[in-house]
């Protein structure tokens, strides 16, 4: 019998960079101050009102879009079960034995902590407690023109560096309303090295 060979590890390289996407979200504290990042975000950084620098753990070679949401933020007092204003957007905070489907919970859904609905009624005939809903403030986020000059595949930590805007309407610079968090999701074309 032959002797086993060594195990070999095989590389394929290409020359066309492979689609990747980098998701991230960051938390706004007070007058737009960072609260916290979390996935794929290396930091952020406020540069002014309605101005932020955001520097991206992974590298890549190419820029190709940004997606983005706004969660509205969480205001006011804990409400209790017969204060709920009716057509006001909650989210439940503790479910306790309160009817959630009578009072706009959609049907099929149990209530459960995180659940948001819009009051139909001020009682749900039990003991659960909500907060209101508030606004972000923010209508638009923008990219700064040519993003794709501020990828530097080199930077082991700051491949891409994105300078973004908030703002209130088509024309003003905001900050986000504490509380709010702005899920960010970017395209990119990374480094074209596979192994197999």
């Amino acid at each position: 019998m032959g002797a086993i060979g060594s195990l070999r590890k095989q590389f394929l390289y290409t020359k066309i960079p492979l689609l990747t996407q980098f998701k991230g979200r960051i938390t706004f504290g007070s007058s737009g101050a960072i609260s916290s990042v979390d996935g794929e975000i290396q930091h952020a950084t406020k540069l002014a009102t309605g101005l932020y620098e955001v520097a991206w753990k992974e590298g890549c070679v190419k820029f190709l879009g940004l997606n983005w949401g706004m969660r509205s933020p969480l205001t006011g007092s804990n409400v209790n079960d017969g204060s709920f204003v009716v057509n006001t957007l909650y989210q439940i905070q503790t479910p306790g034995t309160t009817k959630w489907n009578g009072i706009g919970l959609a049907s099929g859904f149990v209530g459960a902590s995180g659940m948001t609905f819009v009051a139909t009624s001020s009682s749900g005939l039990g003991n659960g407690v909500v907060k209101a809903i508030g606004k972000s403030g923010i209508v638009a986020v923008e990219v700064a023109q040519l993003p794709e000059t501020m990828v530097n595949a080199a930077l082991a930590d700051r491949g891409l560096l994105l300078n973004l805007q908030t703002l209130s309407d088509l024309s003003t610079l905001a900050s986000p309303a504490a509380g709010s968090i702005l899920d960010l999701e970017v395209w990119a074309q990374n480094s074209s090295a596979s192994s197999f």
